[in-house]
This record gives structure tokens, sequence and C-alpha cells, in this order.
């Protein structure tokens, strides 16, 4: 008898439980041949790799999307619409099928389900179909009519199978399909521990990376820990700081809120690309360092350097020229645009910041990050203490600005440490900067003035000033070589 298992690695699950599976019909069935097939490297076999990579982001990067998308699709009857790419994957289900000769499939992935249903129906097929549902699940997924028994983890998937019309002598209760390991056994009574023994059971991923997982989890957490408590230490201690400089308590709140709360987010909002390339890039950096891949690992972070320094010179550049228009935009107030063009300078800083963080995570750095960031927050209540009340608000932005060159400085000198980064001060700081300060020069006084739209609001304008700086900015680039189209390829890549 020959059992052919198709499945899918989408997070390890499916696999798993096929990989059981196959151990537990091998017990029952001595004389037997199982196979498990992941499905989709047979089918798209240059292909499936980036296709698991993208279920991966999309369910941690987009679990609200995907959640909503499962819920949708959950009928009360089994929905029939064609698969994507349907005709590749029957072509090749075909192919797999007389290669292999089965006597009988199991699918535990719904997909493989659908296509073997749908197989038989398409070539009057009677090959048995046995679908294992490998979640506590009856979602509509898992149901197709080609299907000749379901095997599900409890009594109560099998009543909603039932509710949905499924037959109920086609659904048996078997369980999750685990290791042999997992199951009781006479010489340690009916149920684990039962001979008195204790025993522990540790559970992680997929992938066997719970070690790993925890040295990433716990450094985050007690740095995040730590940073809150700092943190709410320092919001309590700013107000008051502010009142023995001699103003009022509500100056105090209304100055603390103008920077905290209207500037600040200003300033930090285009960080969030960086930030979306940091988490982008932190996988990659991981494998390059398992696979002790120096050479490319260090091609990444000199161009994403680079590339970051590019980016947050013409941020700074952009909130510089345009901060009175900015602060009349968003928030109508004269006092936040004078902060936004206080603040611009430090946008080099923070945003750099960012990304060498999420880089010095991604080679394995959490700890060190860690006590970084903890310093940074520790050095940053200092400051207040001693600084609000003699020099109030200017202390505070003192504070603010110190703590960012304070953490980006040991977390560059951390990333030049165990890489080798090369920071140009000519071609890396100093033709970034000398094309911001030139775009900002052409723009304000020459263009803005001459091409400016007559009689437009306010916003358009701000529109059109940010896109003129902007354009300026990276056709000097281009001109000085500090950008190139290998840059641009390569940034391409990413998305």
């Amino acid at each position: 008898m020959h059992i052919l298992i198709l499945t899918g690695k989408f997070g390890m699950g499916h696999w798993s439980a096929s990989q059981s599976l196959r151990l537990q019909l091998l017990s029952a069935f001595p004389g037997a041949e199982v196979d498990v097939e992941d499905f989709f490297a047979y089918a798209l076999p240059d292909a499936s790799e980036t296709l698991y990579k993208c279920f991966s982001l999309l369910v941690t990067r987009g679990s609200g999307l995907y959640n909503l998308y499962y819920k949708a699709t959950d009928l009360a009857a089994p929905l029939r619409a064609r698969p994507p790419l349907e005709d590749l994957f029957q072509d090749k289900l075909g192919e797999l099928l007389w290669e292999r000769r089965p006597d009988a499939v199991i699918a535990t992935h719904p997909f493989c389900a659908q296509l073997v249903s749908d197989y038989k129906e398409e070539v009057g097929s009677d090959l048995p179909l046995v679908t294992c549902i490998t979640d506590l699940s009856s979602h509509s997924e898992w149901l197709h009519p080609g299907t000749d028994c379901y095997l599900v983890g409890s009594r109560s998937i099998r009543e909603a199978l039932t509710a949905k019309g499924v037959e109920p002598g086609r659904v048996h209760v078997t369980g999750i399909p685990v290791r042999p390991q997992f199951q009781p056994s006479a010489g340690r009574g009916s149920r684990p521990g039962g001979d008195g023994t204790r025993r522990l059971l540790i559970m992680g991923g997929g992938l066997g990376m719970l070690p790993r997982l925890l040295g990433i989890s716990v450094p985050i957490a007690l740095s995040a820990y730590a940073r809150s408590g700092l943190s709410t230490l320092q919001n309590l201690l700013i107000p008051r700081g502010l009142e023995k400089y001699g103003a009022s308590k509500e100056a105090s709140f209304t100055a603390y809120g103008t920077v905290h709360g209207m500037v600040l987010p200003v300033i930090l909002y285009p960080s969030a690309l960086l930030t979306v390339l940091s988490d982008l890039l932190l996988p990659e950096l991981t494998e390059c360092q398992v696979r002790h891949g120096r050479t490319h690992m260090n091609y990444i972070v000199n161009r994403v350097f680079k590339l970051s320094l590019i980016f947050s010179f013409l941020v700074m550049g952009v909130l510089f020229c345009c901060s009175s228009d900015l602060g009349k935009a968003v928030y109508q107030n004269e006092d936040v645009s004078f902060y936004i063009r206080i603040f611009s300078p430090l946008v080099i800083v923070m945003y750099m910041d960012t990304v060498v963080d999420g880089m010095l995570k991604g080679l394995g750095e959490q700890l060190n990050s860690m006590k970084y960031n903890i310093i940074d927050s520790f050095v940053s209540v200092l400051l207040v203490f001693f600084l609000l009340p003699h020099f109030g608000i200017e202390g505070y932005i003192a504070t603010v600005m110190l703590s960012e060159v304070l953490n980006f400085s040991l977390s560059l000198g951390k990333l030049i440490q165990i890489t080798e980064l090369r920071v140009h001060l000519l071609d890396g700081v100093g033709k970034p900067l000398a094309c911001i300060v030139l775009s900002a020069l052409l723009c304000t006084k020459f263009l803005f003035v001459r091409l400016a739209p007559a009689g437009a609001s306010l916003v358009p304008t701000l529109a059109f000033q940010i896109l003129m700086i902007s354009g300026v900015y990276f056709c000097l680039l281009f001109l000085c070589r500090s950008l190139t189209g290998e840059d641009l390829r390569w940034f391409r890549t990413l998305l």
C-alpha cells in the first residue's frame, strides 16, 4: 500500500503534522510505503521559498488583514472558487500522481485538499482522498466534495462540520497528529507523568528556534520594561522641573506638550520608512551571519547606512525649509514651527539611530541594544533632573538632543566594531549635506518664488515645496555621484 501525504510549509505546522501522521501510519501498517511531499516546493521549485516568506510577512506584519480574510471566507457552505494558478498546479499534481501512483492521498493543507478534489472531479478519478484538518477549526477552506474522509482534532470540530453539511460517517475524531514520543505508553501509565515522574515540556516554533527566540525576546522585553519605567519617571520629572524653573503649571504642561506631543511626532513621521526597511533587513542580516556570509553582510550594512543617511539629510532639509508651513498646516501653531526648525538637524541622529539599532538586532546584538537603550533612558532622567530647573524648556530640548547623540554613538560604535562599516566623511556625509544645503537655497531663494502656484492653498503649496526640494536634491546627488543607479537597483530588490 502506497500513501502520499500532500502538505506545505506555511508556518511548519502542516509539515510537522504530516511527519507525525506518517510515523503513525508506518506503525499501524508496517508494510506500507508512506511519503510526505511539500507540494508547493514540488510545483514551484524556484519560487516556493519566496512564497513562504511572503506568507510569513503577511501573518506577522499584516495579521489584521489576514484575519479579516480568514473570517470573511469562513462560509456556511464551502466556497467554490478557482485557486490561483490552478492550471499550473493541476498539471503538477497530475505529474506527481503519475510518478508516485499512490493508493490513497492524505491532504494536511486545505489548498492541497482542494486541488486533489478538483482533480478527481475533472478526470473522474476514484482515488481516495483523506483530509486531515491540522487546525482546531472547521473553516470552510477544508471542505471539498471530493474528500472521502475527514480526520479532525475534537468532537466539537466534528459537530461543526456536520452542521455545514458533511455526512457524519465521513468525519472521524483522531486528534491532531503528534509524534509517538508524546503518545501515552503502557510503561508510563495512561497519561504523561502517570508513573510519578515529573516531566517538563518545552514548546517552540516549527523551525526549532526557541533558544534563539528567547535570546531575542527576553532582552527586548527587559529593555522595554526598563525604558518604560525610566520614561514614566522622566515624564513625572519634566513638569516639576519646569515649575522649579519658574513657569506656571499650565505653562509647563503646554511647553512640554508642544515639544513632546506635537513637534516630535511630525519630526519622526517620515522615519516609518526606515523602520520598515530595518524590519525587512533583519532576517537577511541574520541569515548572512548564520551562514558566515560576511562579505554580503558588510555590503548590506554599508549600502543601508549610505541610503539611510541620504534620506535623513533630505528630511532634515525639508523640515528646516518648510517648518513654518508645516506648523500651520498640521497644528496652526507658530510655536510648533519654531521647534520643528530647532529639532530638524537632530533628524540625522534620530533616523540613523533607528537604522543602526535595527541592524544590530539583525546581527544578534540584542543585549547590547538593550544596554544602550537603558543607558540612554537613565542619562535622560539625570539630565531632566539637573537641567530643567535651571534652563526650562531649553534644558528639555538639550536633554533630547544629548540622549539621542549618546544612543546613536554607542550603537554606531558597536556596529563599526562587528562589521566593516566605513563612514566616508566626504562622500557619505559632506556631499549629501552640501546637496541638501544647495537645494534649500535654490528652492527658497529662486524656485519657490518663480514656480509656486499662485493663489494655491497652504497644503498644495507645502506639497509643491517638498517635491521641489526633493527633486533638486536627488538631481544634485546624481550629479556628484553620491547616488548611483546601482543604489536604486539594490533598493528596488527590497520592494
